[in-house]
């Protein structure tokens, strides 16, 4: 499962769970930000993301359906449609 590159279920088991969420993916770190400080602040920025953001039952994982709702929360927000 993906969602712009950005999610990926590494065990392909149609979860995503925060420890795939959080991964680090290579060259993700901007050029700005190097260093063990820089990943450790990026992956507890995508911790955060995930619990608060993206797993909307907070069970530690993101299912499909679950991750639908989220990129249309997402979209909507992008377009300022969200009330």
């Amino acid at each position: 499962m993906s969602a712009d590159g950005v999610l990926a279920d590494h065990d392909e088991d149609g979860i995503i769970t925060k420890e795939e969420f959080v991964a680090l993916p290579r060259g993700e770190v901007d050029d700005m930000m190097r260093g063990e400080e820089s990943d450790t602040v990026w992956l507890n920025e995508r911790r955060k993301e995930f619990e608060e953001v993206i797993d909307l039952d907070h069970d530690g994982k993101v299912g499909l359906e679950e991750l639908k709702v989220v990129r249309v929360m997402l979209l909507l927000f992008k377009n300022n449609l969200m009330l």
